[in-house]
This record gives structure tokens, C-alpha cells and sequence, in this order.
């Protein structure tokens, strides 16, 4: 069967848009991850798109404390960690979406680490100072 010009130039132009979207997915997938990073004196906010890495915080808490976490993961590989030291009090593996409470049972310097491998999405965590010890 015999093309007509028309047709086939159709049929060039799919070709082409097919070669740059393949293109693009290729960039997207081989650019290093980006993250945006909020650091405030009671939140550590991450938001990630296809990061590759790990991100920290530290932060003075005292026994009594909270520290609420915020996860929202569209996809890759992502990983938290909060750590007193050696002392790990909460460790993670692709959690679910949603909000949870880590209480905080020892003063001390916690360090809060996200670390991801396309990781897509965010985490948040702010700082629950125990009311009762302030006057």
C-alpha cells in the first residue's frame, strides 16, 4: 500500500513526538533528585522529587515531648530515622501516608534523617514541646 504524503508525514511526526517524550523520561529519570528543605526552630519539612540521598535535622527535645510526622509518598524508596544519639526510638521503611506521634522519653540532641532513592512526595515534623513544664 502506498502512503500519501499526508499520511506520512502523520506517521513522521508521531515518530518524532514518541523520540522526545522518550527523551524527557530518560532526563527525568537520570537528573539527580532534587528536595526542598524547611528548617525551622520546631519543623523539619522535606519535599522530594526523585531525591536520591539523605537529608538530616537535629533538635533539642526533652522528655515529654512529641514529635509529629507528616508523611505523603507518591513513590520510590523512602526511609526515616530519629535517633538520640545511638539510641533509636523510631525507624521506618516506606510508611504509610498519613500523620503519626513519636513521643519523645529522654532529654537529649535528636537527629531526624530522611534518606530516599526516588523518593517523590513529602515528610514533615514538628517539634510537640510539653506545655506542662513551661511557666
Amino acid at each position: 500500500l502506498k502512503e500519501t504524503g499526508r499520511e506520512l508525514a502523520v506517521r513522521y511526526a508521531l515518530a518524532a513526538v514518541f523520540v522526545v517524550m522518550g527523551v524527557l523520561v530518560l532526563a527525568g529519570v537520570m537528573e539527580p533528585g532534587k528536595s526542598t528543605i524547611t528548617r525551622e526552630d520546631d519543623l523539619f519539612s522535606l519535599g522530594m522529587s526523585y531525591m536520591n540521598g539523605e537529608q538530616s535535622a537535629d533538635f533539642s527535645l526533652e522528655a515529654g515531648d512529641a514529635i509529629e510526622v507528616t508523611v505523603v509518598q507518591i513513590s520510590g524508596d523512602l526511609r526515616m530515622r530519629i535517633a538520640c544519639g545511638e539510641n533509636v526510638v523510631y525507624e521506618g521503611h516506606n510508611p504509610e501516608m498519613g500523620q503519626f506521634r513519636v513521643n519523645i522519653l529522654t532529654d537529649g540532641e535528636y537527629t531526624i534523617t530522611v534518606s530516599g532513592q526516588r523518593a517523590d512526595g513529602s515528610v514533615t515534623f514538628r517539634m510537640i514541646r510539653d506545655e506542662s513544664k513551661e511557666e
